[in-house]
């Protein structure tokens, strides 16, 4: 990926923060358990999770929290397994 602005990566990581921290990023009422913040970047600079939402970041006229996250299923999914793994 080209060199991408500050900014952009800024974005993606207070997103990535919100959603580990658990608290509420839309208005269907789930609340969700706290997941390490460095953890889940770490996860998702391995899997490719990270590159996808910075590309979407980057190249979107308009974003949100919200559709950062939807533009990777990659994120999606290792969001959900690591709530899965501390609810367990």
């Amino acid at each position: 990926m080209a060199k991408v602005e500050k900014w952009v990566s800024d974005f993606v990581r207070t997103a990535i923060a919100l959603k580990a921290s658990g608290l509420r990023t839309s208005n269907d009422n789930n609340l969700f358990v706290q997941i390490d913040t460095e953890e889940l970047g770490s996860r998702l600079k391995a899997n490719g999770g990270l590159k996808e939402m910075m590309s979407y970041v980057a190249q979107a006229d308009n974003f949100s929290i919200r559709s950062t996250w939807e533009s990777s299923p990659t994120a999606i999914k290792t969001l959900q397994e690591m709530r899965a793994e501390k609810n367990a």
